[in-house]
């Protein structure tokens, strides 16, 4: 790790489905991440100090328009706010929608690097001010080929795949990612059904899960308790 990259983060390769950490080229000790780990659209995309968590997964999966969703392992994918195509508008969390808001083409660097090019508005993800800091902003800029816009892929897919599930988490379905288990009229009773339902941001679908051992977690509603 150091101020600068210098090929000590080998680079992966970009195969589809696969999870990695989008670690700053700039200074390797940092890493895109979701504010506060949020699962839930709105979220702001930051850099922080890597630690591991599903904060800092990103699993990349390329459109049959060639081009690159960008998934936080907690579900909600990177986005342009606003499909804004200003120079230095902001970039958060927001349930996927299949606009160009939401894809990026995937720049591969002569240094091993990438840069990712959003299709809207033709600007690269970039670190605010070049600044590596813990909370320092993430936003949308002119590309410049500057290291603040390359980031160092690692594939953690494997890793990702053996970490326990504790924690925060909305259930997608496999064959509609956009809708989730949730609870019938956010109902805060017992005995409430249990439904398929869009992604909405309400209490009713995030689920925290808690290891009881043996390969057993108890899931459990956040909002109601139950």
């Amino acid at each position: 790790s150091g101020d600068n990259y210098t090929g000590s983060l080998k680079s992966a390769s970009l195969p589809s489905g696969r999870t990695y950490e989008l670690v700053c080229a700039k200074n390797t000790n940092y890493g895109l991440d979701i504010s506060g780990g949020s699962c839930m659209a709105q979220a702001n995309v930051q850099i922080y100090k890597r630690n591991g968590t599903e904060a800092q997964a990103f699993t990349m999966t390329q459109l049959s328009d060639g081009n690159w969703q960008i998934r936080n392992y907690k579900g909600m994918v990177v986005d342009v706010k606003g499909a804004s195509g200003a120079k230095g508008a902001n970039i958060w969390t927001y349930d996927w929608n299949g606009t160009n808001a939401q894809k990026f083409k995937a720049q591969l660097n002569s240094d091993g690097t990438y840069t990712f090019l959003n299709v809207g508005s033709g600007k690269a993800i970039d670190v605010s001010g070049a600044v590596m800091a813990n909370g320092r902003n993430v936003h949308q800029y002119t590309p410049n080929n500057t290291l603040a816009q390359k980031w160092v892929l690692v594939d953690v897919t494997s890793g990702m795949n053996a970490k326990s599930y504790e924690g925060k988490k909305r259930i997608a379905s496999a064959i509609n990612q956009n809708y989730v288990l949730d609870i019938a009229g956010g109902s805060l009773y017992a005995r409430a059904n249990l439904q398929l339902y869009r992604r909405n941001g309400t209490g009713a679908q995030p689920f925290n899960f808690t290891y009881r051992g043996d390969g057993y977690y108890s899931i459990i509603n956040v909002q109601s308790g139950k």
